[in-house]
């Protein structure tokens, strides 16, 4: 079963597509997004995870060849499952 939603708050919009058998659990390797320019990508929170290290680091003035301490790494990627999971979430309600 294919279920198709999209984010349409933000400027790239997310396809859902469930892996399950029974349609009621959606994995998150399963979503897809739909770029601005029409193509589908597989949803990478690497990506979701980089763009937040870069406004942190443009925010506090840290050049991208010095290593980020182990709290801002970790506060880094607690907002990164915190804005993954809220995704997930809207794009799973449709």
């Amino acid at each position: 079963m294919t279920n198709k939603s999209f984010i349409t708050d933000d400027p790239v919009s997310f396809l859902v597509t469930s892996a399950s058998k029974n349609g009621k659990t959606q994995e998150k390797n399963s979503f897809t997004v739909v770029k601005r320019n029409g193509s589908m990508v597989p949803f990478r929170r690497d990506r979701i995870y980089n763009a937040l290290e870069a406004a942190f680091r443009d925010t506090k003035k840290i050049e991208k060849t010095v290593t980020l301490d182990s709290e801002l790494t970790k506060t880094i990627d607690e907002v990164t499952d915190i804005v993954v999971e809220e995704l997930i979430s809207l794009a799973s309600k449709g």
